[in-house]
């Protein structure tokens, strides 16, 4: 934060601004303790206090920042005066205290401020989205992508780990409140494709959070006694599921194609391989594979498989069978596997092609529509 004072007629008499400040070192969430100052900036940090499945990790915060003063004063000889105010936070201490010592080098050498000028004049020469409409419009779309490039890590390399974007952002992830800051299948689905358009390697960052939360997908495979990984209908650090309601964890599964479907788009746009045979895109789209293999039943009345009891995306509906929605993103994903498969000269198991071919999808032929699951009814 930089706060500026200018005087408008010089001389004059010395200008004192009265500074409070509403933040305290406090959390409901985190147990914070005092730790030694750094370089002028106060130092807390701690665990959070409750894990986020049992038996969870408690990751740790450090928080250094600018102590404000009760005061700022111009003096009588100054025409301007400007005082910057640093926060930096971190998983350890040694970063936490990289990051301010960086911040006070910026600050010294009066970059602060034009380096993060720099920073989204190159995220902005990297896309333009222009709309034949009234001005409002035009901004609002512009805001829309400001967000999204806020929520993600800086194009520059980084080991920062990256926690997916949440539909509502971190920023009032309170408790009951925004989502909580979880990742849903809007990342995937929503917020994905201007990400991978725009930016291919900021879209490896948001697939890369899937990869990395593969062991919480399997664990909830496991626990619905199927096979290959099931990813949360709520995503947080681990990958478990954590939707306080159980019903959408246990029947909104369409969210294992909308994953699938952005590592298919991020392949087709980059013909990047690499992410599948080295960085662990392969073993993604294998397991949602073997979870949809796990999850159809066979109709041997209609010849072809169904999946049954989910929630489509109409969330007003729940265990209803063959939603159409989810059976297609189901055959696109297996097909995809094959597909991929295949270029990795891995030999796909033939169920895969099987299912895909043979998944029902429903259709009614006299009204020319694809119902919203079977025994849908226009209008309810």
């Amino acid at each position: 934060m930089e706060l500026r004072v200018e005087r408008q007629v010089t001389p004059g008499e010395p200008i004192t601004v009265q500074l409070q400040s509403s933040f305290t070192p406090q959390s409901s969430d985190i147990a914070f303790e005092p730790g030694p100052d750094y370089q002028g900036g106060r130092h807390i940090h701690g665990h959070t206090l409750t894990p986020e499945v049992p038996g969870g990790p408690q990751p740790c915060v450090h928080l250094i920042w600018t102590p404000p003063p009760a005061s700022l004063s111009l003096l009588a000889s100054q025409s301007s005066a400007c005082w910057v105010f640093l926060t930096a936070l971190a998983d350890t201490a040694e970063r936490a205290q990289s990051c301010y010592s960086e911040g006070l080098a910026l600050i010294g050498s009066g970059d602060l401020l034009p380096s993060h000028r720099r920073a989204w004049a190159e995220l902005w020469a990297g896309s333009a989205v222009q709309v034949k409409s009234p001005a409002p419009l035009q901004q609002a779309v512009i805001g829309c992508l400001y967000y999204l490039l806020s929520s993600l890590p800086p194009l520059k390399p980084t080991d920062f780990l990256f926690g997916g974007l949440s539909p509502a952002g971190l920023s009032n992830g309170r408790r009951g409140e925004d989502y909580w800051g979880h990742v849903f299948w809007d990342q995937d689905t929503w917020m994905y494709p201007p990400v991978l358009l725009f930016y291919p390697e900021l879209a490896r960052t948001i697939l890369r959070y899937r990869i990395h939360t593969l062991r919480g997908a399997a664990h909830n495979a496991a626990q619905q006694g199927l096979k290959g990984v099931k990813f949360a209908w709520e995503s947080a650090v681990t990958g478990q599921e954590v939707c306080p309601d159980e019903i959408y964890g246990l029947q909104e599964i369409h969210i294992n194609g909308d994953v699938c479907f952005a590592f298919q788009q991020y392949l087709h746009l980059t013909q990047d391989l690499s992410l599948f045979s080295e960085g662990g895109g392969w073993e993604v789209v294998r397991g949602i594979a073997e979870y949809w293999s796990s999850r159809v039943t066979w109709n041997k009345e209609q010849s072809c498989y169904d999946i049954t009891g989910v929630m489509p995306p109409d969330e007003f509906h729940d265990s209803v069978n063959n939603s159409v929605y989810t059976n297609a993103v189901a055959k696109s994903s297996l097909q995809f596997a094959v597909d991929l498969a295949i270029l990795l000269q891995t030999p796909p198991p033939p169920q895969w092609q099987e299912i895909s071919d043979k998944i029902k999808v429903p259709f009614d032929p006299e009204e020319k529509y694809h119902p919203e699951f079977d025994g849908y009814q226009k209008g309810k």
